[in-house]
């Protein structure tokens, strides 16, 4: 979610550069001037705790969905970054609400705990790659099941009737992302100094098709301090996304803002903490609707065997 050295010039991929200063406490570990922070490939195995909120307005009725869980996460090297395997060990909380579709199809938290389990492949900045990680073995048996409730859907459509995804479906897609790790940001980055990074995209959005985005991201150093064995880096960041495009149901436009913090240990190059917050609107021909979310997890060590 290269090791550190000391330096006096620019930092380097994974690296962070300390500045002497000769009255520091000899028995204080050195703090990093600045930092570029990249992931640890491993191997490390770890324990995920997440809790993630939902509401969501436009289309029909309000709906919401809450769930906390506990997840088994191992990490190993991969040839362009890690390998991150993970299974869903505890749905500790989930509860739906308003008009969240399929609620009467199954028992949701059971479905998760079954089909909640699989992995992805991502560079040491936490980029997903999307088409090499569905590909995986791991994920296999949550992709088959998927499949068949599509099919099942598209035959219930086909024969008059009005299929609904179940809620149990959705809370799995919900949850793809959420297991992945924290992009971090590509330059380096000093204590109190914002980094803003800019960029172009397309973004597919199910059958509507793809629409081209305008992403902004500032990056804040906020500190960084010892914690133990830990070397805590405190990120804050902002951004903003917009887009819009035409579509086969009409022009859609889309804005959205998030906030949220990361605890990044730059000694074991690994996340500790992560809160994000997203509030999205959009805009479809003359429908509109907005979607709340809101994310808190925290990564901690287990014993390797």
């Amino acid at each position: 979610m290269t090791a550190f050295v000391l330096g006096s010039g620019v930092a380097c991929r994974g690296e962070a550069v300390h500045a002497p200063d000769p009255t520091a406490d000899p028995a204080e570990p050195a703090r990093p001037e600045a930092v570029v922070l990249r992931y640890d490939p491993g191997p490390l195995a770890l324990q995920l705790t997440s809790r993630f909120e939902l509401r969501t307005a436009g289309l029909g009725p309000q709906a919401s969905a809450e769930l906390e869980f506990v997840a088994g996460v191992a990490w190993a090297p991969a040839e362009h970054g890690v390998k991150v395997v993970w299974d869903i060990e505890d749905v500790r909380d989930l509860k739906l609400g308003g008009g969240f579709l399929g609620q009467g199809q199954g028992d949701p938290a059971a479905f998760v705990g079954e089909m909640g389990q699989g992995a992805f492949l991502s560079d040491v900045r936490g980029r997903t790659e999307a088409v090499a990680s569905e590909a995986l073995a791991e994920n296999a048996v949550r992709n088959r099941r998927m499949a068949e409730i599509e099919a099942e859907i598209r035959a219930s459509a086909l024969a008059g009737r009005s299929p609904q995804y179940p809620a149990g479906a959705q809370i799995i897609d919900l949850l793809l992302p959420i297991v992945q790790l924290p992009t971090l940001p590509e330059p380096e980055l000093r204590v109190g100094r914002p980094e803003t990074v800019e960029r172009q995209e397309e973004r597919a959005f199910g059958q509507l098709g793809a629409v081209p985005l305008a992403i902004a991201s500032t990056y804040t150093l906020r500190s960084i301090a010892p914690q133990g064995t830990a070397l805590l880096a405190e990120l804050e960041l902002r951004g903003s996304t917009r887009g819009e495009g035409d579509t086969p149901q009409g022009h859609l436009g889309i804005a959205s803002t998030f906030e949220g913090r990361l605890l990044f240990d730059l000694n074991a190059r690994r996340p500790m903490a992560y809160e994000i917050i997203r509030s999205e609107t959009w805009e479809l021909g003359e429908a509109a609707g907005a979607t709340h979310t809101e994310l808190a997890a925290t990564w901690t060590a287990t014993p390797q065997h």
